[in-house]
This record gives C-alpha cells, structure tokens and sequence, in this order.
C-alpha cells in the first residue's frame, strides 16, 4: 500500500483545534484527518504560535517535526524531496503571500507535489491569476478545500437542482 507523506502549515482552528472539540463530528481539523488515515505520514508542522507548537507537542508526541516558520519547513520539503502534500491552513489573508514563497522554494521540485489550501485560494482573482501565472512547475498542483462537493447532502441537492432545470 503507497503511503503519502504531508505537512500542515497552520495549527489554529481547521488546522488542529477542531480535532479537540468533541461535539465536532471527527476528524474535524486537518490533523486529525491525516493521523486516522493510514495511508498518510505527517512528517512536520509548522505554525508561528509558540502556544499552538506547544500544544500539537504535548498531544501527539516529538515524533513529528514542529516548525516556528514555514519557510524552515519547506525548504527542508525541498532538501529531501519526500513530501507528498503540504496542507495550507493558515488564514485567508496570509494565502497569497505564503503560497508565492512555497512555490519559489519549490519551483525545482521534481516529484508530485498537492498543495491543499483552505478556502479561499486568495482575496481576489487577481491575486489568483498571479499564482496561477508563477506556478510553472507541472509537478505541482494546488487544490482549494471546497469541502462541500464531497458532503453526500451537497450533492443531492445540487442533483435536485440539476432536475428543477431539465
């Protein structure tokens, strides 16, 4: 069986802390869907929050690499080229400026590479059409986290929707 191995930039809400919440249906955050999955390595985190680098620590163990800025950690993704995924869970504002440092760090990266970044890509399109202009390394492909596609309800009722208009 092919095991992934990923990353998380970003310890906060979607990233870690919905793993805690037991009122979440679970695996509620990005961590705690990649450790259920046994087809998945998470090599490293990273995050600036001492307390949230604290945090991931003290529940899941040294084991796992802990970075204090992303840029340590992607040029490490860079030096052994071994990582499959890098989950992008950091806030809205902070997308289009960190996806255009991942990219110039890897733009050599010669093996397949998700880039899976939480909603929205960027504030705007323009912004959108520039990283779609610098990513020229066809190895790599950013996905947008619209959940909704997969949600079993979402797609009934676009499938009723799709019938009201035939």
């Amino acid at each position: 069986m092919k095991r992934y191995n990923a990353v998380v930039i970003g310890l906060g809400k979607i990233g870690m802390l919905y793993g805690f919440d037991k009122k979440r249906r679970q695996p509620a955050s990005h961590i705690s869907a990649i450790l259920a999955n046994n087809k998945i390595n998470l090599l490293a985190v990273s995050d600036v929050d001492e307390n949230a680098r604290q945090q991931f620590s003290k529940s899941y163990g040294s084991k796992i690499d802990v970075f204090s800025d992303y840029a340590d950690l992607v040029n490490k993704i860079k030096k052994e080229e071994n990582t499959d995924i890098i989950v992008l869970a950091t806030r809205d504002d902070q997308h289009y400026s960190m996806l255009r440092k991942i990219i110039k760090i890897l733009n050599s990266y010669k093996k397949s590479l998700i880039i899976f970044c939480e909603k929205p890509l960027t504030r705007n399109t323009s912004d959108a059409k520039k990283i779609k202009k610098i990513l020229t390394n066809k190895n790599i492909s950013i996905v947008v986290n619209h959940s909704r596609r997969w949600s079993k309800i979402w797609n009934k009722v676009h499938k009723q929707i799709g019938r009201a208009h035939v």
